[in-house]
């Protein structure tokens, strides 16, 4: 059977799931919060209106668009070492769309922000602390 999360640094960006994938599921819970709320801003204009109706499809969009980004351009500049996987970009962007997800539910469809602000805490606190197992592997190796 293949492995399925990279746990340490050789593994980062080969598998389906590494520690960056939680930070695109923040990435995707928290834009598609900013994008409706600058519809809310401009409720006048056909601007405004149009943010608040395409949210879900622009946040999607800006994590397709940062992921090709990050394996090209960032590659191409030296700024990434290694190109993420297939498999992972492609998983990563379903994480883009599982924070989409949770923040349709928790505050378009449910209007409670004491639920967004739970589940944001939760999932920086997850990605916080898979960070510090990772460095762990990864920096404290003899």
């Amino acid at each position: 059977m293949k492995k399925i999360i990279g746990k340490n640094r050789e593994e980062l960006s080969l598998y389906l799931f590494d520690v960056y994938s939680l930070s695109h599921i923040i990435f995707g819970h928290l834009s598609l919060l900013i994008i409706y709320f600058f519809g809310y801003l401009f409720p006048y204009l056909e601007f405004g209106n149009l943010l608040k109706q395409q949210s879900l499809f622009i946040s999607l969009f800006i994590g397709i668009v940062w992921e090709l980004f990050e394996n090209n351009i960032l590659i191409k500049t030296k700024l990434k070492n290694e190109q993420d996987s297939l498999n992972n970009s492609l998983f990563e962007i379903i994480c883009v769309f599982i924070g989409i997800i949770i923040e349709v539910i928790s505050i378009i469809w449910l209007y409670d922000i004491t639920l967004f602000m739970l589940i944001t805490t939760i999932l920086f606190m997850i990605e916080f602390l898979s960070f510090v197992i990772m460095s762990d592997f990864t920096f404290n190796r003899d």
